[in-house]
């Protein structure tokens, strides 16, 4: 699956400077973390993406909240995978681990939203490893979640998702 297939509105560069990481395993955002209140939403939002379950990561600190699918559901290339049929974490602060298809990533890293992993820059994992910086704002959530949802689709084979209303 190319690419090509995700299109994604991130057009935009992210505004300020870039926070400073950890380049390092682990891999951590060290500043300008989410406001709690963007936090939670951007959970709520990757954790109802249909057929998402959510538990401690494997691969990442205490704490960190892995979402996965199913098997059934898991339909993308072994490469949209973190760990099993995780497909992204978040970590304290808000910042995301996830898979992305290599242009989405490329575009991601060029226009300030995140960085490659540095296992993925080393070749132990997959390229499309990438870290996607804490949103700040609304409008840096919305972008976000684009990105957690494109991940999605890449671990799920490309279906259009949208996620659920949990009330």
């Amino acid at each position: 699956m190319q690419g090509e297939d995700f299109q994604i509105a991130l057009t935009e560069k992210r505004a300020g400077r870039s926070p400073l990481t950890q380049r390092l395993v682990p891999h951590r955002q060290l500043t300008e973390y989410s406001p709690k209140p963007i936090f939670e939403s951007l959970a709520s939002q990757v954790g109802g993406l249909p057929g998402v379950g959510e538990r401690e990561s494997r691969m990442g600190e205490a704490q960190t909240r892995a979402f996965w699918i199913s098997d059934a559901l898991a339909n993308g290339p072994r490469e949209a995978f973190i760990d099993d049929h995780e497909f992204c974490h978040l970590n304290e602060g808000g910042f995301l681990q996830l898979s992305l298809p290599r242009d989405v990533r490329e575009r991601v890293v060029r226009l300030g939203w995140g960085e490659v992993h540095p296992a993925a820059d080393a070749g132990f994992v997959p390229a499309t490893w990438t870290m996607v910086y804490a949103p700040r704002d609304i409008a840096e959530l919305t972008a976000v979640t684009e990105l957690a949802i494109t991940s999605h689709r890449f671990a799920t084979g490309g279906s259009i998702l949208k996620p659920e209303s949990k009330s």
